[in-house]
């Protein structure tokens, strides 16, 4: 008899666990976080979602991406911008291991714009 296939959570550690052998602590740090935000909003708002195959754009990742929004105190656009590219890259490489991931989760479009910053002098006066 087979064992069942390991949960979410599982497959997340198992993933941050192999990030940690070529990143630096504090990138993994970053992940972790990410998987933390990500798992913990899943399992409030639909504990059904047991297997990376059960995920959804919509009503999953833009649920999450919303709750992103809504965080008090707000979070910055960088800080979103980031989350959302920390889990699509977690998501890519799990795909690349033979995960069952639905295609196209996190698109460009899910990301928000970052700050311009104009450099000094870089304006022109009349």
């Amino acid at each position: 008899m087979s064992s069942p296939a390991p949960g979410l959570r599982e497959i997340f550690d198992r993933q941050l666990q192999i990030l940690s052998l070529t990143r630096r602590p504090s990138t993994v740090n970053g992940y972790r976080a990410t998987a933390h935000s990500f798992l913990a909003y899943l399992c409030a708002a639909a504990p059904e979602v047991g297997q990376l195959a059960d995920l959804r754009r919509d009503p999953h990742l833009l649920g999450w991406f919303a709750s992103l929004c809504e965080q008090q105190p707000s979070l910055a656009n960088k800080t979103r911008w980031t989350h959302l590219l920390l889990l699509r890259r977690l998501l890519d490489d799990l795909a690349a291991q033979g995960h069952s991931v639905p295609p196209n989760l996190i698109l460009r479009d899910d990301f928000p714009p970052l700050p311009v910053y104009l450099a000094p002098g870089s304006f022109l006066s009349r």
